[in-house]
């Protein structure tokens, strides 16, 4: 295989790891939106729901454990419930 021709070959492979990421950016997309109508927070303001997202990233950026497990623990009610294992 000549150069030109793996390097073709490696951008084509950065196209399908392009679109393979855009593809799992808009299903991460569709599950926030899924738990925003979950948590029936679809008619909150936006200032709102930006504040706290950006506490949400404040928080994960230095690592407060214990506020993260917190909001964790937050969560479990709305989490899908999963069936034990036999």
């Amino acid at each position: 295989m000549s150069l030109l021709e793996k390097i073709n070959q490696l951008e084509e492979q950065k196209q399908k790891l392009e679109a393979q990421k855009r593809e799992l950016i808009e299903k991460r997309k569709i599950q926030i939106g899924d738990l925003a109508i979950r948590l029936q927070l679809l008619d909150a303001d936006d200032d709102l729901l930006l504040g706290a997202f950006a506490w949400l990233k404040q928080k994960l950026k230095t690592q407060d454990q214990t506020q993260i497990k917190e909001v964790k623990a937050l969560a479990a009610p709305f989490r899908p419930k999963t069936k034990p294992s036999a």
